[in-house]
């Protein structure tokens, strides 16, 4: 099974901005998960990421005299259990915010090796 078919994007509440949804993908490997999504204009310390259980949710709130409500966003994203949340990095650079989070370790491809009987 395809990982883009165990994950899933949650849209909840307020999403968006000017009326426009975060663009946001999402690749795997065999190590992790990354998120990446457009946040142009917000600084790092006005994007939140927060989880519950296998939920992650990016909010952020634009500051300033000009901000007001439709400069909110929130968007969550709900990852299978082999995934570590409790470890994900975030950062942000040039308007794109990067989240990385990795896999579980024992559910990373093992190599067995084979022995001569």
């Amino acid at each position: 099974m395809t990982y883009a078919r165990l994950f899933r994007s949650l849209d909840l509440g307020p999403s968006t901005r000017h009326g426009a949804l975060r663009a946001a993908s999402v690749r795997q490997d065999d190590e992790a998960a990354t998120i990446r999504m457009e946040v142009p204009g917000y600084a790092p310390e006005a994007v939140e990421i927060t989880t519950q259980g296998r939920v992650l949710t990016v909010t952020g709130k634009a500051e300033g005299e000009a901000a007001d409500a439709a400069d909110a966003f929130s968007r969550s994203f709900e990852f299978p259990v082999d995934l570590d949340l409790a470890k994900a990095e975030a950062t942000v650079r040039h308007g794109l915010l990067t989240i990385r989070v990795p896999r579980r370790e024992e559910a990373k491809p093992q190599t067995i090796v084979v022995k001569a009987a």
